[in-house]
């Protein structure tokens, strides 16, 4: 099944009002970022995901890109608005 964006950002949204007050340290929020490509079942019709042959991929392949953040100090995967 796939949801659209606008449910899992609501999603999302509701699981983080679970932890409105996170643990800090020193007036910080520790979290850890990590990126990672996952290849899936391949579908050449899904134009979001599917790339296009190369010469390590004659056939092409489906990709999905993930952003995963993770409060180090309440010890769960997170989605927040971070700035620099």
């Amino acid at each position: 099944m796939k949801y659209s964006d606008s449910v899992k950002t609501l999603l999302l949204a509701a699981i983080d009002e679970l932890a409105a007050n996170p643990e800090k340290y020193a007036e910080y929020q520790l979290i850890a970022c990590d990126g990672s490509s996952l290849d899936i079942f391949r579908n050449p019709g899904d134009p979001d995901t599917f790339f296009e042959t190369n010469s390590k991929s004659p056939r092409g392949y489906n990709q999905v890109y993930i952003n995963a953040c993770y409060s180090i100090l309440d010890r769960r995967f997170t989605r927040r608005n971070m700035s620099m």
